[in-house]
């Protein structure tokens, strides 16, 4: 049935045509044969390559037999991945008759012949999934940004825009010691004794009034933590959002 090697004995015939078609016939209704899935699927491609790799090794060989031998191996490489990466498929419904057979190995030849080199169809899908879904990811990342940004620091909505997009440039450098937890504690009314003993002393002082917890070394956007006191030394406003240069 096919290029796999068999031998079997049948009853003398002086017309070798009938003979061996009265013994297709016997081992076809015995299910005695392999397609050409089943030949093709049990074939360990990755060990095939491996042993090409290693006749090509041999430094006695001619260049053209060693290029052959690569070639093979990488032929061989393709097709272990194209069956990895194949799904699982049920089995195919077995053929109706010896004619039904041969037509279809000549298409399962025929296939497998322009195959080789050419991405599989069901890896070609992966890939396009895998690539999708990163795009997808790198979309919808800032929106999740922003989303963290507005509802857990209790940025404004254009700050949480500008976080979510531009969050990735930024450039903050915080005060010794601080906290998200501490700066929540400070309230409007506060003396600067009150702010530093909750806070300790911050990291940019641009005039007597503002006390910034976070600053910008290259002045780029960065997310701004500050106190701002009236000349009475009580705290006026409390910043906190994202600045953006």
């Amino acid at each position: 049935m096919g290029a796999s090697g068999w031998s079997y004995f049948v009853p003398y015939e002086a017309d070798i045509s009938a003979a061996l078609q009265r013994l297709r016939e016997d081992v076809f209704a015995r299910g005695d044969y392999a397609t050409a899935e089943d030949t093709i699927g049990a074939m360990d491609w990755e060990a095939a390559a491996k042993q090409n790799l290693e006749w090509a090794k041999n430094p006695e060989l001619p260049p053209k037999t060693r290029e052959s031998y690569l070639a093979a191996a990488s032929d061989y490489r393709k097709r272990h991945w194209a069956q990895v990466l194949a799904p699982k498929q049920p089995p195919a419904p077995k053929p109706g008759s010896i004619d039904e057979l041969l037509d279809h190995e000549n298409e399962a030849a025929y296939q497998t012949r322009w195959s080789v080199g050419r991405p599989h169809a069901s890896a070609m899908t992966r890939i396009t999934k895998f690539i999708t879904g990163g795009v997808v990811i790198v979309l919808l990342l800032p929106i999740f940004l922003a989303t963290y940004y507005r509802g857990v620091r209790h940025y404004s909505l254009t700050d949480s825009l500008y976080s979510g997009f531009l969050g990735w440039t930024t450039d903050t450098s915080w005060a010794k010691g601080y906290s998200e937890r501490n700066f929540a504690k400070v309230r409007v009314g506060m003396t600067q004794d009150e702010v530093r003993g909750i806070m300790g002393d911050p990291i940019w002082k641009p005039n007597p009034d503002y006390w910034g917890y976070t600053w910008s070394p290259s002045s780029t956007h960065y997310h701004q933590r500050g106190v701002v006191f009236s000349p009475s030394g009580s705290v006026t406003q409390i910043v906190k959002g994202f600045y953006f240069d």
